[in-house]
């Protein structure tokens, strides 16, 4: 059986399109792309991670059954550096391009194992056995499941490409991640698909071994240093169980406070027990933090405005316009939507953003249980949302904190903002800390307990600097520092304390009570 290996560079870089809320398809950089515009060309322990894992495809398939998707602009020293394989070119990411490139190069082979440049950690004895398998069961498409993501590729009939260019249509989607399971999974009924399961189910741990993102390459790295490119995935979970912190590396998600004022009132907010003072953060101060942030994370969702209305910010356009020009950030504005106005919506619209995201929090779709809730007018709010999305705006969601008092409207809810908007976001209630009293009687928490999900990946910041450790801390009771005066990577590093007590299942009196542990942003 002739197998070919289908290694994917357009996934690597900075071009790389996220699986997330806020990210549409990728817009193409203008001019000759080197091998410095991919951070999976650094090296790692003093090796270069590319040549390692040309040497694993190469323990899988002979040198000249190895295939590299490049783009057609990369410049001739990058083509040189896949020098003695063949190459892929593509002029654009887009799915059609990229599986009509991958069949007319690989027709001749029976399957095709597919991998990213930018995974060097995939386990070759796994490949192996899952190649068997996928031979064994006259399988389609054969997934790893419940492994870390990097660990394990895609095996696929190599003659089920023209099906999936059928079923990709007119569609002008980027090539992702997991772009043929989705696209496969239009008419998933005609494909033989094989699961080969993890001995192991991680999936709970939401690991990702890639080297094109700063927060994953420094797994990477971790697991290189000490266990070397050719760790199994049994090293690899003891590692992970045996030391939690390597994989706390930098934040994904950042929740800023650039207002903690309100211009409504809605019952299950936590602003009336504030003792901390009320204020508006000054744009320099938000320009240093962000310049920071960058800095640190290099990639990450920033969502405004914790608990505060962003809109009533006097210079919420200019704190947009900064973040939304970096092709690496993703920004999340959480609004009320009374103050989104037609106006407001129009310059959204000019501003033509896709890596900007917008939730609006409404949680009824009746004006009796609006007002109960919020106390204001629903048909004026619905207005202001559905100005936006006839501009033609993506990237809008509705969404409504799930309670008794709305329960009963969930389901129209969802089906209306699905239909409506980008999609409908049902969010547990949060009594932060029992602050608030139960006005939830569904209890969504797993039946045994894991580590704290914002504890691994979050970040909150106060209005004038100040990063409690989580969000339940609306009062800064455990302060990491602030980020005004102390180093980010310092104020981080505090908070790795608190981590690994969850990773001990220790937990102090707040954590014992919080349920939100389990919920997951970015």
């Amino acid at each position: 059986m002739k197998t070919a290996v289908v290694l994917n560079t357009l996934i690597g870089g900075n071009r790389e399109v996220s699986n997330g809320l806020a990210r549409g398809d990728s817009k193409r950089i203008s001019g000759v792309i080197s091998e410095g515009d991919y951070p999976w060309a650094n090296t790692i322990a003093g090796l270069d991670p590319v040549d390692e894992l040309l040497s694993k495809c190469r323990r899988l398939v002979e040198e000249k059954d190895i295939y590299i998707i490049i783009d057609g602009a990369s410049s001739d020293e990058l083509k040189g550096r896949f020098t003695g394989y063949h190459l892929i070119i593509v002029d654009d990411w887009k799915l059609h391009t990229v599986f009509n490139a991958m069949y007319s190069a690989c027709r001749e082979y029976e399957d095709i194992v597919y991998w990213y440049i930018d995974a060097p950690l995939i386990d070759t004895a796994i490949t192996k056995q899952m190649q068997k398998s996928h031979r064994e069961e006259v399988a389609d498409y054969t997934y790893g499941e419940g492994f870390p993501e990097g660990i394990t590729p895609e095996v696929l009939r190599t003659n089920i490409l023209p099906k999936l260019i059928s079923l990709i249509g007119d569609e002008k989607k980027s090539i992702r991640r997991n772009s043929i399971f989705e696209v496969l999974s239009k008419d998933i009924n005609s494909f033989d698909i094989e699961t080969f399961f993890s001995p192991k189910d991680m999936r709970l741990e939401r690991i990702q071994l890639f080297t094109s993102l700063k927060r994953t390459r420094l797994i990477v790295d971790s697991v290189v240093e000490r266990k070397g490119f050719g760790c199994s995935f049994e090293e690899l979970a003891g590692l992970f169980e045996s030391e939690p912190s390597v994989t706390r590396t930098v934040p994904s998600y950042i929740e800023i406070e650039i207002t903690n004022k309100t211009n409504i009132g809605y019952i299950y907010s936590p602003l009336q027990f504030l003792t901390r003072p009320r204020g508006l953060m000054p744009f320099r101060h938000f320009e240093k933090i962000f310049n920071k942030l960058l800095d640190f994370s290099e990639n990450f969702y920033i969502a405004f405005s914790l608990l505060g209305e962003p809109l009533m910010h006097q210079d919420i356009a200019r704190f947009i316009e900064l973040v939304v020009v970096n092709n690496g950030v993703n920004l999340i504005l959480e609004t009320d939507g009374t103050l989104f106005t037609p106006d407001f919506s129009d310059y959204i619209h000019k501003l033509d953003a896709d890596n900007l995201s917008i939730i609006f929090e409404v949680d009824a779709i009746r004006d009796d249980t609006y007002r109960k809730i919020r106390g204001g007018d629903l048909s004026m709010v619905e207005r202001n949302i559905r100005y936006l999305l006839e501009k033609g705006v993506d990237n809008v969601y509705v969404q409504m904190v799930r309670m008794d008092v709305n329960e009963d409207e969930m389901l129209e809810f969802f089906e209306v903002w699905e239909r409506e908007a980008k999609g409908a976001v049902i969010q547990k209630y949060n009594s932060y800390l029992n602050l608030l009293p139960s006005l939830s009687g569904s209890d969504l928490k797993p039946l045994e307990r894991g580590k704290c999900w914002h504890l691994l990946r979050d970040l909150v910041i106060f209005w004038d600097g100040k990063v409690p450790r989580c969000k339940q801390d609306i009062n800064g009771k455990f302060l990491l520092g602030n980020i005004l005066e102390d180093t980010l990577p310092d104020i981080w590093k505090r908070g790795e304390f608190f981590w690994l007590d969850h990773s001990r299942k220790e937990y102090d009196e707040y954590c014992k009570i919080c349920d939100e542990y389990f919920t997951f942003n970015f």
